[in-house]
């Protein structure tokens, strides 16, 4: 049965969420996909901060806005600004949502199902 946490504040979910994937990483994932939007940015400046074995991490994306990498609005761009830039992952696929959600969609496909 999952276990929930009910926790008080925005900062202590951050907190709870970075503490959660440094310990999964420091346990042996590989694989990390970050979510968009503000929500995560908390954590992934937490995350920059953190003790991670960076350079064995594959960075992936669970979505992105139909706009390109640098527009205000990109997942990516919050990513980049936040985490990303400040550590050295040793590999970041980005979703190309210049492209358009179908054309994006199906050159992300081809990414991560290879």
């Amino acid at each position: 049965m999952p276990e929930f946490q009910v926790l008080a504040t925005p900062e202590d979910v951050a907190r709870a969420a970075a503490d959660q994937i440094v310990a999964a990483l420091d346990g042996g994932a590989r694989t990390l996909v970050l979510a968009g939007g503000n929500t995560p940015k908390r954590c992934y400046e937490l995350l920059a901060g953190a003790e991670v074995k960076w350079g064995r991490v594959t960075v992936l994306f669970g979505d992105e806005r139909c706009v390109p990498p640098g527009h205000p609005e990109s997942n990516y761009r919050m990513a980049r600004e936040s985490l990303l830039g400040r550590v050295a992952p040793a590999t970041v696929h980005r979703i190309a949502g210049e492209l358009g959600p179908d054309e994006a969609a199906a050159a992300y496909d081809r990414i991560v199902g290879a």
